[in-house]
This record gives C-alpha cells, sequence and structure tokens, in this order.
C-alpha cells in the first residue's frame, strides 16, 4: 500500500509541473525505500540466528546507512558460510560483528578479497577463517587500497620474510584493521628509540610478541617499562636484556601481575632488592610464572624432596636461578632420583652434594648424566667424574676420560723399570 500511494503521489506532481516538490518526494522515497531494505534485512538476520533485542539493536546501527536487501543479505551468509566452513554461531558473530558485510556484493567485493588475502598469505582455509572470525572488518576492506599497502608497509619496516609475516597476521589479524601511518609506525619508533632497539632487536620483539602492535604506547607500553625498571632499578641496558629475552612481559598487567609476583617471591625468599633483581636478570621468564600454581609448589617440593632449611633454598635459587624454569616433575625428581641411585647417596649425601653444587640440577639427565656414567663405566673410570666433572662439554669429558686411560697404561711400565 506504501509504495501504490507513493507511485500515485508522483505521477499528479509530474503531470502538475512541479520539479522542486517532485525532487523532495523522490528523495523521501529513495529514505523510505531504504528504511524498508533495512528493516527487512534487520527482520531477516534476527530471524536466522535468533538474535535477543540488544543484538538485534546492534545489528540495526551497524546497517544503518547502508543500502542491502534480503536476497544479498541471504546470497552473502550462504556463500560465506560455505566458502569458510561456518557453524552457523560463526556467521552469526561475524554478521552482528560487522553489519556492514551484508551490504556488499559476495560475487564482487567478498570472495576476490578473500581470495586476494589467501593468496597472498599462502594461507590454509583454516587459517583465512580463523583471520576472517578474528577480523570480519577484512571482509569489507578494499584488498589494493587498504590490506596489500598495509602487508608490504609492515614487510618492509621488519624485513620480514614471507613466513614471518603470515606468522605475525595469525597471531594478531585485527592488525589488518590498523593505520599504519598513523598507528603502527608511531608505535614501532617508540619502542626502538625507548629500548634502543637494532632492526634486528626490534623484529625479534615483534615476532615473539605480535600484540605488541595493537597496543597503546602512552597508555600501556610506556608505563609499564617505567614501573618494571624502577621497581628492580634496572639500568637501560638490564630493562632491554629482560625485554629481549621475554617480550610477553609488555602483555602483562604490572600491578595485577608482575608486582604481587615479584613481592610473594622476594617475602618467600627473603632476598633483598639486589638478589630479587638478580634472579629476574638470570631469568626474566620468573615475571611470566604464576607463582601460586608454579614457583611456589616448585620450590616447596624441592625443599622438602633434599629437606632443605630456608636458607638452604635461598642459597640454592640464588645460585641457579634457572631452577625456577624447570619442572619439578618431569626434570628434577628423576634427576634427583638418578644420582641419588647412581652414585649410592643416601639423602643426606644428596642434600649436600646440591648445596655445595646447585648447578647439577640444571644439567640434562638424558644428554649429560645418563650418557656419562656409561662412558665411565665402559673406559673403567670412578662415576665420581660424572658430578665432579658435570661443567665439562661432551668433547672435555671424552678427552678426562681418554687421558685417565693414558695414566692408567703407563703406570705399570713405569713400576717395571722401578
Amino acid at each position: 500500500m506504501l509504495w501504490i500511494r507513493i507511485l500515485a503521489t508522483c505521477l499528479l506532481l509530474r503531470r502538475s509541473h512541479n520539479p522542486a516538490a517532485l525532487a523532495v518526494v523522490t528523495l523521501q522515497t529513495r529514505r523510505r525505500a531504504s528504511l524498508l531494505r533495512r528493516s527487512t534485512v534487520q527482520d531477516y538476520v534476527t530471524s536466522r540466528f535468533g538474535c535477543a533485542a540488544e543484538e538485534a539493536a546492534k545489528f540495526e546501527k551497524g546497517i544503518s546507512g547502508r543500502a542491502s536487501s534480503v536476497d544479498r543479505a541471504k546470497d552473502s551468509c550462504d556463500r560465506l558460510q560455505q566458502r569458510l566452513d561456518l557453524s552457523e554461531a560463526e556467521l552469526k558473530k561475524i554478521v552482528l560483528g560487522h553489519p556492514r558485510v551484508l551490504s556488499f556484493s559476495y560475487e564482487t567485493n567478498i570472495e576476490p578479497s578473500l581470495a586476494a588475502v589467501q593468496k597472498r598469505l599462502d594461507l590454509s582455509e583454516v587459517e583465512l577463517k580463523k583471520i576472517v572470525l578474528l577480523t570480519p572488518p577484512v571482509l569489507s576492506y578494499s584488498y589494493e587500497a587498504n590490506v596489500e599497502p598495509k602487508l608490504a608497509a609492515i614487510q618492509k619496516r621488519l624485513d620480514l620474510s614471507e613466513a614471518e609475516l603470515k606468522k605475525i597476521l595469525l597471531k594478531l589479524p585485527p592488525v589488518l584493521s590498523l593505520n599504519y601511518e598513523a598507528n603502527v609506525e608511531p608505535k614501532l619508533a617508540l619502542l626502538q628509540r625507548r629500548l634502543d632497539l637494532s632492526e634486528a632487536e626490534l623484529k625479534k620483539i615483534l615476532l615473539k610478541l605480535p600484540p605488541v602492535l595493537s597496543l597503546n604506547y602512552e597508555a600501556n607500553v610506556e608505563p609499564k617499562l617505567a614501573l618494571l625498571q624502577r621497581r628492580l632499578d634496572l639500568s637501560e641496558a638490564e630493562l632491554k636484556k629482560i625485554l629481549l629475552k621475554l617480550p610477553p612481559v609488555l602483555s602483562l598487567n604490572y600491578e595485577a601481575n608482575v608486582e604481587p609476583k615479584l613481592a610473594l617471591l622476594q617475602r618467600r625468599l627473603d632476598l633483598s632488592e639486589t638478589e630479587l633483581k638478580k634472579i629476574v636478570l638470570k631469568l626474566p621468564n620468573v615475571l611470566a610464572y604464576s607463582y601460586e600454581k608454579n614457583l611456589e609448589p616448585k620450590m616447596a617440593l624441592l625443599q622438602r624432596r633434599l629437606d632443605l632449611s630456608e636458607a638452604e633454598l635461598k642459597k640454592i635459587v640464588l645460585g641457579l636461578p634457572t631452577v625456577l624454569g624447570l619442572s619439578y616433575d618431569k626434570n628434577l625428581e628423576p634427576k634427583l632420583a638418578f644420582l641419588q641411585e647412581e652414585f649410592h647417596l643416601s639423602n643426606e649425601m644428596l642434600r649436600e652434594k646440591i648445596i655445595k653444587m646447585p648447578a647439577l640440577l640444571c644439567y640434562s639427565l638424558e644428554n649429560r648424566f645418563k650418557p656419562r656414567v656409561e662412558q665411565c663405566r665402559q673406559a673403567c673410570q670412578p662415576l665420581r667424574l660424572v658430578v665432579e666433572r658435570a661443567n665439562m662439554t661432551d668433547k672435555q669429558f671424552e678427552q678426562l676420560l681418554e687421558r685417565q686411560l693414558l695414566l692408567e697404561k703407563k703406570k705399570p711400565r713405569q713400576l717395571a723399570v722401578t
């Protein structure tokens, strides 16, 4: 009925030869038609995905001002779902997260963009799906005018191989929605200048922590660096060292994660500020470990296993901070059990050896202790050499055994001469 009334009004105005009035009615007609199309598409989306009122309102706001039709919306939904092997829930996430995708032609806009991105980054179907799910707006970007220039700028800036560029995009698909000149490049420049990073070092950080590209430097990165530097009294070089070894520290919340962890570790081992700093510099990963689920259980098990006093536990951790990065069940306990069994050590003797040589805990059971025990047996040499010379390289240890054998061969001849 509405269309009939509009058509009749237009005919009457045309016959009245009133161009101004006709122009007004024509504009109103287009607006109403657009409203009808949006309303119909909204009804379709609401019906298909079972949208709640809040979701429907969000969709309506997103599609507002975008011409579309039920046929186009249905075609885009069906073909996109088939192209990316999407479930209904995944398709709903894309459509509600980026309603304007339904205003684009699948054939003319969406499919060419998908094909171009997939070819450029050599993506599998699963990888392409992942990028679209995490960054739905990529469906509406012009590949030639938006996506490719952005990829080329990032690749050139960081001297990335094709595989490295792909790695960053898969870890941080939303980088495709960032403005390179206004957002990405200034952020890279600030981080590089703050830590005095070479091009290679900047690249290393980005490859280990692509999300740094999405962090706000002034509101997030710089305050975090300043707090960590002040807390541990770090020089610029020491701060840089920690960041290069543990880039993910930039993604941690300092107040909620880093500071409580440092305080708990310091209190647990009764560490001075200098001792705490020493541990963090030797093992930056300690900043990323959960204190309650990782550090404390590990220290408690080691302390109980070797019957260590608080001071002895502290001595071991300070002498070998990397012990906090080893798994107790998969690394420390099997190693202790092997040493105790092979060398016939009592609990007290094992305890004394570890306190005297904490480094024994970091040597590989499979690649150092077991092979060297076998070497000593074959050469008829005392097993104590395995522990006493544990710090030797494999080549040095072999040379030691050879020297021992030569000395033994010379002894009988020397006795005969005498």
